[in-house]
Formats: structure tokens, C-alpha cells, sequence
């Protein structure tokens, strides 16, 4: 079996892709020469479009999506491998992803996936159309403790490429605990990548990940784990606005008592054009154009940040990183100095406090 991996000589600040599951939005205003993650049942027709939309091509892929629907553990591959490889070479992916299911949290399971693993990445191989395989591997939170060191041996002696997916109830990278083996593993694997991830996939990919793919709504920024109601409190609809200068995504509901010309808050991006971001976080969430023009800045936003960490070759992209994460925390703290008590994210903080 041939493993195909990603091409080298990609530029690192192409390696941030964009997980999307429409057209609009974000994907609109995505750059031809980045790359798109579309995911469910429309997936293949979106990345058809995109594909007469860009006769150059860009770096598409399909998402099988069928990830935690509850605390069930690690994957498992389903269906017939041969034709999900075919299917996936048929649409001229840029990369192929495993199709993939839930069972359950054992060492031995993570073994079964990476099994039925190499038998899709031979069913790749058997295909006319070349591009790198991926194998999903989902990093529940009790993987993150005890099993740490043997999931990584596991993942190294397989030599496969593998796709991590980091689940949680809530941001599961929002301890320096959660992160720093978030970066063990991606570095325990030769040819890793990361998929359905916040700002974090671009320090992912500065210590050391082949891609990281970004997701353009909340529900493409994580797996979830679902966890059980502590009460009966009405779940928060409100917008997450994207804070530039915060490195954050904030719920509207937060913003709502925020009033004036905040600098904090404009936005310098093609979209904004200097506007303030203050104006989506009534926009539940988001309807029609507003929702479609706010994915949009997010996505230039983000892009703006994988820039200035990543495009320079001589510049070392993980303390460029932490500098991203500490200038957020920064501003939070100009806003607190302000009476604007907002808190930060946990991966701001997990990220700076590395060495």
C-alpha cells in the first residue's frame, strides 16, 4: 500500500482550510486558492458547483460526517470502502476521508479503525485519480488523559494518515492539559491533519499538522459530546460574532450591552470594511444575508490571522502563534479596564501558557 500525503511544497498559510456545509456565506468569498471541507448530504453537488465555479480547481474535499451523536467513543469505518474511494475519486476530491461511524472508547477500538483504515487507503490507491488519504480518528476527552501515551503508539507504529477530530461537550481544547496533547498527537503521526476546528487549528498546523480546517458555523467548529441538562435554562441562540481583535468568536448575548464606537470591535476586513462586527450579534442565528455576510467576515478574519502567522517562511509560526493568542487576552483585558467583563476562551489562555 502506497500512502499518498499531502504535497510539501503547499505554503503553510494554504494549509487552513474551510469546513463549510453551503455554498453561501463563507464559502462565497473563500479565496480560489484555498481550500473548502464540504460536509453532509449536499457535499458532493456543493463541491461539483464549486469545481464549474473555479476552473482551477482549489483544494476541495467531501466530509462523511457521521461523527459523536453521543459520549460513544471512537470511530468505526462503515460501508463498503472500494466504493466510498471511487465516489471520492469520481468528484476529483483533493483529498480522500474515510466514511466513518461511532463505537465505543477502547484502546481496541482505535486498533479497528485504523484496520479498516488501510483498507480504504487501498481502495485509494486502486483509483486512477491521486490524492492523499486520510483515516478519521476522533479524540474523545478521557483519550486526552490516561490513554494518551498508548494512542499515540498506536497511531505511530500504524505509519497511517490520519484526520483528528477533537470532541468535547464544549471547546475541547480549552486547557493547556487538552492542548499540549492535542500537540503530541498531531506530531505522533507523520502525516496528521485536523478537521472541524476553531482559531486553534492554526497553532495545529504551527507545531506541526499537515492542514487544519476552520469551521465556518459553530456546529462545524467542533464535535460535540452531547452532555445531560444541569436545568431547564433556554439554550442561547444569540449569534457568535467573530472578534478580530480578541481572536475569539463571542456570543451576541454578550455584546448585547455593549453601545458607542468600541475600536475593539471594528473590523478592517473586505466584508466590514472598517465597520463594527457590533452589528451581527442580534442577528439569531443569522438570518439570510446578515447570516451569509457575517460567515463571510469570520472567514476573512481568520484568514487575516492565518497570515501573519503563517505566510512567512522566516518566521517561526509557533511563537507567532502564541503572540496571536497573548494579543487576545490582551485586549480582553483592556476591556475589563473598560467595565466590559467579558471573558475570554479557554484555548486563548491553554495556547500562551505553553513554553
Amino acid at each position: 500500500m502506497v500512502l499518498a500525503t499531502l504535497d510539501e511544497t503547499v505554503p503553510r498559510v494554504g494549509r487552513i482550510l474551510l469546513h463549510a456545509r453551503r455554498s453561501e456565506g463563507a464559502a462565497s468569498v473563500w479565496c480560489k486558492t484555498d481550500g473548502i471541507v464540504f460536509c453532509g448530504k449536499e457535499s458532493g453537488r456543493l463541491l461539483r458547483e464549486r469545481r464549474a465555479y473555479d476552473a482551477g480547481g482549489g483544494f476541495l474535499a467531501v466530509d462523511g460526517e457521521s461523527y459523536l451523536k453521543r459520549d460513544s467513543g471512537q470511530l468505526d469505518l462503515f460501508g463498503p470502502t472500494l466504493q466510498a474511494a471511487h465516489d471520492q475519486a469520481f468528484l476529483r476530491t483533493s483529498m480522500y476521508l474515510a466514511p466513518s461511524w461511532r463505537v465505543g472508547p477502547e484502546i481496541g477500538s482505535l486498533r479497528a479503525v485504523l484496520e479498516a483504515g488501510e483498507r480504504f487507503l487501498e481502495a485509494v490507491d486502486q483509483q486512477s485519480h491521486s490524492a492523499p488519504g486520510y483515516v478519521p480518528v476522533v479524540v474523545r476527552p478521557g483519550w486526552r488523559g490516561a490513554l494518551l501515551d498508548d494512542m499515540c503508539a498506536e497511531l505511530w507504529s500504524s505509519g497511517i494518515p490520519v484526520a483528528f477530530l477533537f470532541a468535547g461537550g464544549a471547546d475541547p481544547l480549552s486547557s493547556r492539559r487538552e492542548v499540549a496533547a492535542a500537540v503530541k498527537l498531531v506530531s505522533a503521526v507523520p502525516s496528521s491533519i485536523v478537521l472541524r476546528c476553531d482559531l486553534s487549528a492554526i497553532g495545529l498546523v504551527s507545531f506541526g499538522a499537515q492542514l487544519a480546517s476552520i469551521g465556518a458555523t459553530s456546529g462545524m467548529r467542533h464535535v460535540f459530546v452531547p452532555m445531560p441538562k444541569a436545568n431547564n435554562k433556554p439554550r442561547d441562540k444569540s449569534a457568535h460574532v467573530l472578534v478580530p481583535a480578541l481572536r475569539a468568536w463571542v456570543r451576541g448575548s454578550k455584546l448585547n450591552h455593549i453601545d458607542g464606537p468600541v475600536d475593539l470591535f471594528r473590523c478592517v476586513c473586505r466584508v466590514c470594511d472598517g465597520r463594527s462586527v457590533l452589528r451581527f450579534r442580534e442577528s439569531e442565528p443569522h438570518a439570510g444575508l446578515i447570516r451569509d455576510e457575517a460567515e463571510a467576515h469570520g472567514a476573512l478574519a481568520w484568514r487575516e490571522i492565518a497570515d501573519r502567522v503563517l505566510a512567512d517562511d522566516e518566521v517561526d509560526p509557533r511563537r507567532a502563534w502564541l503572540d496571536e493568542c497573548e494579543a487576545g487576552l490582551e485586549s480582553y483585558r483592556i476591556l475589563r479596564k473598560e467595565g466590559l467583563g467579558l471573558s475570554p476562551p479557554g484555548y486563548l489562555s491553554a495556547w500562551s501558557s505553553l513554553t
